[in-house]
């Protein structure tokens, strides 16, 4: 089932939208194949056509145990599978999920699906639970109720730093990705990724700036190799010629068939330019989060 094509209600008080730009070929941002980068650099994977991205290598111990029996608020079922059945397009499902923190509903019956070859973005203000349910979605927070099943395990990029502080920029991109991706694949991989975003490769995190350190953590999202990636705030600390070399980026990997989810707190017109009808919207406003895209 793909994203639906026309405006409906996504949850209470939130609206879902499709926005069609009309004016770009997807293929024409493909930045696999052709080189947008107004100083002429070159961002082809060395691994071959597609993307490279930083990956949890496995989900976290505490995922898999089961809630508490007398608590009458947990579901002991609730969950993640990992269906191996084969498929053309990645997909990840997410049905009747809700999570609370201190008594306080942060996630309420969510459902949605992503695929191949769509974009996902959550907007709305801070605080509302965007990251939580992206959390979720990757595995790293289990729900107190419903179950997330994918075809393969996804990626996240953290919305805080996700660095190691006394690793270079260089290894903290290895680090992320040798799980996953062969050294040497990693090390052309690392230099590709931090040459584009113009980043020291001998700089440590506490040397760079906010800005920077966003883009070594996309940089790390960039270089283990997942098809269902997930983007927490990715456009936060960037000025207007970084947000646009993020977002064609993104655009490049929808065109490579991989399912794309990302959450923003402000306007998503950057990614609206590139991806067009393949961008669905869901517009919230309050917490707790009420989805239902399948």
């Amino acid at each position: 089932m793909r994203m639906p094509k026309n405006p409906e209600r996504g949850r209470k008080g939130g609206r879902v939208s499709t926005r069609n730009s009309g004016s770009q070929n997807l293929e024409d941002q493909d930045l696999a194949s052709q080189g947008l980068d107004s100083q002429g650099h070159s961002i082809q994977n060395p691994h071959g056509p597609g993307r490279i991205f930083l990956s949890i290598p496995d989900f976290p111990q505490q995922a898999h145990q089961e809630a508490p029996q007398d608590d009458p608020q947990k579901d002991p079922q609730a969950g993640f599978r990992l269906c191996n059945t084969p498929r053309k397009k990645p997909w990840l499902i997410m049905d009747g999920v809700s999570k609370s923190y201190a008594g306080k509903e942060v996630i309420k019956n969510a459902s949605l699906r992503l695929e191949g070859g769509r974009a996902l973005a959550l907007t709305g203000p801070s605080g509302i639970g965007k990251s939580t349910l992206l959390e979720i979605m990757a595995g790293v927070v289990k729900p107190d109720s419903g179950i997330v099943t994918m075809s393969c395990r996804p990626s996240l990029m953290f919305q805080d730093d996700a660095l190691v502080p006394w690793l270079t920029a260089e290894d903290n991109i290895v680090m992320a990705a040798i799980s996953s991706v062969e050294y040497k694949i990693c090390r052309q991989a690392a230099a590709l990724w931090l040459d584009y975003f113009e980043l020291p490769k001998d700089a440590t995190p506490p040397e760079l700036s906010g800005g920077m350190r966003r883009r070594l953590n996309f940089a790390r999202t960039l270089t283990a190799m997942r098809q269902v990636v997930l983007l927490d705030e990715p456009f936060a600390f960037l000025d207007k010629r970084w947000r646009l070399k993020v977002a064609l980026q993104i655009a490049s990997l929808v065109a490579n068939g991989d399912a794309v989810a990302l959450t923003h707190h402000g306007d998503i017109g950057v990614l609206d330019k590139f991806l067009g009808g393949a961008l669905s919207t869901v517009e919230l406003e309050s917490s707790p989060i009420e989805l239902n895209l399948i």
